[in-house]
């Protein structure tokens, strides 16, 4: 009889352990507190800050979420600003008037309905990002919600591979030359480029926790000598500050001041989070009309991003560079290839699915039409004729450059600027309409 209660026993505690981890595999792996700590209270705490500058969206994954209006397609968290290196880590100041909020508490997921979307946490850091470095590049993407963090160990990944919870197209990659550039966004490749630089790179998360219960995000010494030989000159390292409002942020000094308000001494307040109900009625004809040329404005674009692609691989071919045999050129033009396609397949998807969900919401004539996305080319820098692997390395790198750099429009490099060339995003192109919250705000140099 004790054999059979113990058998019975056995059964029920592996049943209820495989019901737990089915359910964990659901939800992605679950926060012990620490920076990845969310809820109602975290929402709260930015409902009203945030609702001007995007909308509280419901995701299937990870339920009340925030997404930003006015940003185009392509766009990706933690653009739209630069780094400084801080007494606490790499800090990334923003120029969009939300950034004070979703860059440095919480952390950003990409929705297969609503694009990237913001899940409130309650813990400051100087950002939330993962990083992938080699010889000639250094890239940064969000830390997916649901990581551990815990005490006097850091995040534990449990064996999760980051590359398996970061999608790739999240990553942002710059020459390291010009990482503390204040006009990052210009030198930032298109994610379609992102699957060779993958291949030498690695990835990484280098956290640790001071007795104060400060995060501080922090960058091995190797990548900061790389930075400093790229630049050619020593990184300033700023003391961190406090400022009383985001609009007081900035670097005056040797300091650099953020709004970084300790939510976890605050109560959060119960907030109403209605999502819009749909209406019953028929179809605005102005959303029609707004519909029809938004697919078509992004068709287009597409197209000429496709020809321009197209085109680098044929100057390319007919003029190879030394030492580099065809077929190895054919293998990475066949990897953008498929990684472009991946990421315009994303794009269409993303904009059907925001186009439906409008219809169901803003079905009547008299509904306003609501603020979302830019159907533009992003801050991606997508101009990157003539980069090619330097041999031996499978890295990427200009022709006619040295070190993987990626030289201005106008200097004798083929990437543009801002607005010239190809695909040329406008600078902080992640803001609302009134653009940068820089009111009294001042720059230190670098």
């Amino acid at each position: 009889m004790k054999k059979l209660i113990a058998g019975v026993l056995v059964v029920l505690a592996a049943g209820i352990f495989l019901g737990y981890r089915a359910q964990a595999a659901e939800r992605g792996p679950q926060a012990a507190g620490g920076p990845i700590g969310t809820g109602g209270s975290a929402v709260s705490a930015f409902y009203d800050a945030l609702q001007p500058y995007g909308e509280w969206v419901n995701t299937s994954r990870f339920g009340m979420a925030w997404r930003p209006y006015d940003v185009p397609i392509g766009w990706r968290p933690y653009t739209g600003g630069h780094w400084l290196d801080t007494d606490d880590g790499w800090a990334f100041d923003a120029d969009v008037p939300w950034g004070w909020a979703t860059y440095h508490y919480g952390n950003w997921f990409d929705d297969d309905d609503y694009g990237w979307c913001w899940l409130p946490g309650l813990d400051w850091a100087p950002s939330w990002v993962a990083w992938r470095t080699g010889d000639d590049w250094i890239g940064w993407a969000p830390i997916p919600p649901g990581i551990e963090w815990q005490a006097g160990v850091g995040f534990n990944l449990h064996g999760i591979d980051l590359d398996d919870v970061i999608p790739s197209f999240g990553f942002c990659f710059v020459p390291f030359n010009h990482f503390c550039d204040f006009d990052l966004d210009d030198f930032i490749i298109g994610s379609e480029f992102n699957i060779n630089i993958f291949r030498v790179t690695n990835v990484f998360i280098d956290f640790d926790e001071d007795e104060h219960h400060h995060f501080r995000n922090h960058l091995p010494d190797r990548d900061r000598e790389r930075i400093e030989r790229g630049l050619g000159h020593a990184i300033p390292r700023y003391k961190l500050g406090n400022a009383d409002s985001p609009l007081h942020r900035g670097v005056t000094g040797g300091e650099a001041r953020f709004f970084r308000p300790d939510l976890r001494t605050k109560e959060g307040a119960d907030v109403v989070r209605k999502l819009p109900e749909t209406i019953a009625g028929t179809r605005s004809p102005e959303l029609a009309r707004r519909h029809e040329l938004e697919t078509q404005t992004l068709r287009n674009q597409q197209d000429q991003l496709r020809q321009t692609i197209e085109q680098r691989h044929r100057n390319e071919l007919s003029q190879p560079p030394s030492g580099i045999p065809r077929g190895e050129i054919n293998q990475r033009h066949d990897l953008e290839n498929r990684s472009l396609q991946q990421e315009m397949q994303r794009e269409q998807r993303l904009l059907e699915s925001e186009h439906r969900r409008e219809e169901r919401i803003y079905n009547v004539p008299s509904a306003p039409l609501p603020r979302r996305y830019r159907i533009e080319p992003g801050p991606t820098g997508r101009g990157m004729d003539g980069m090619m692997p330097r041999r031996g390395e499978g890295g990427m790198m200009p022709r006619g450059g040295e070190g993987g750099t990626m030289p201005r429009g106008g200097e004798g490099g083929t990437t543009p600027r801002g607005g010239e060339g190809t695909g040329g995003g406008e600078r902080g192109g992640a803001g609302t309409g009134g653009g940068a919250a820089g009111g009294g705000r001042e720059r230190g140099g670098r």
